[in-house]
């Protein structure tokens, strides 16, 4: 994150000291799945230590749990951006922020965290995922009917990033990141 900017990180899916301790070791530049398995050596353990505790001295990362979901999510998110005084705002799990996953509530969802943006003049980024019922080959064209409720998410997002590995790179670490849409520009 930018030099003095305070992020905000708000989570569903993980507890914060989850999120917290991942950002530590990918910090660190540590192998997440090797320090899952217990397999890290002393100087990495050591290491790690000194990048948690040099992060905790840094500008803020905040890390919040929602509880809420659809209007109530909306008004959490501006309630804690305002609290902690946040300069971006990352949302994992935008499917969860939704009451259900009709197109409607979707929608509604979306129009709510795009007006915040727009309010409170803080950038927001929100992860979601593919259209898990989506059987065909990965679709690096410029549509989002690869992402789910994608026709709907598109109406509200500035800009989608798609992030996605193809068939010649599914072994390595290779990922691919298009850009979907750009609401103004190319």
């Amino acid at each position: 994150h930018r030099f003095g900017s305070r992020v905000l990180f708000f989570t569903y899916e993980m507890p914060k000291e989850d999120v917290e301790l991942r950002r530590n070791v990918m910090r660190a530049v540590l192998d997440y799945e090797k320090f899952q398995d217990g397999k890290l050596s002393k100087k990495e353990r050591r290491h790690l230590v000194t990048v948690a505790n040099e992060l905790s001295e840094e500008e803020p990362f905040i890390i919040e749990e929602l509880e809420s979901s659809g209007a109530g999510a909306i008004s959490e998110m501006r309630a804690k951006a305002q609290q902690h005084e946040a300069d971006i705002v990352f949302l994992d799990g935008l499917s969860f922020a939704v009451t259900d996953h009709e197109h409607t509530s979707f929608g509604d969802t979306n129009k709510g965290i795009k007006t915040l943006a727009r309010t409170s003049r803080i950038p927001i980024v929100a992860s979601h995922h593919a259209n898990r019922n989506r059987t065909a080959k990965v679709d690096t064209s410029d549509d989002t009917k690869d992402v789910a409720l994608g026709d709907t998410l598109s109406r509200y997002c500035d800009v989608l990033f798609r992030l996605y590995r193809t068939e010649q790179n599914e072994e390595n670490d290779e990922i691919h990141i298009t850009i979907k849409k750009v609401r103004e520009g190319r």
